[in-house]
């Protein structure tokens, strides 16, 4: 069995929301690390799509807010500046998800249309057959074909 990040990737996506948050706590209300918010928002909606990735964006932000307000007594700013912040950290956060999402999709689209043939293939110089990894000789369309999602069609060049 083979380790897979997805299977993993919300159980990390919550833990570095805790661990930011916690940074962000203890350095208290005039040190921000918004950029930290990103790495949790971007694993979450490259794994599992834009709604969770949206969904952790905004409990961030909420979170992140509930920080705000409960420093309000020591900043100089209002909680009205607070919720400005939390709602364009929020539109922001929501944005990378969805562009997170899409290229993730897109990854795994283009991960599964390419299975490329790499490595040394053994060819005979005479009829061009290929040994596979059994020492087996085949035509080299039957290997391509069953190596890769190539299809050959057959014609006869101007030249022959």
């Amino acid at each position: 069995m083979s380790w897979k990040p997805e299977q993993y990737a919300t159980t990390y996506a919550l833990l570095l929301s805790v661990i930011t948050l916690a940074v962000d706590y203890v350095t208290g209300p005039y040190i921000h690390f918004p950029i930290l918010f990103t790495v949790p928002v971007i694993l979450a909606a490259w794994y599992h799509g834009w709604p969770r990735g949206g969904c952790l964006a905004v409990l961030l932000s909420i979170l992140r807010f509930g920080l705000a307000w409960h420093w309000t007594l020591f900043t100089p700013w209002t909680i009205f500046a607070d919720l400005a912040n939390a709602s364009i950290c929020s539109i922001v956060l929501g944005m990378l998800a969805y562009f997170a999402a899409a290229a993730g999709r897109e990854y795994r689209v283009l991960q599964q249309q390419a299975r490329v043939l790499s490595g040394i293939l053994p060819i005979c110089g005479f009829c061009k057959k290929i040994r596979d990894s059994h020492g087996t000789w085949q035509v080299l369309e039957a290997y391509i074909t069953s190596y890769s999602e190539a299809e050959f069609s057959h014609g006869i060049c101007p030249h022959c």
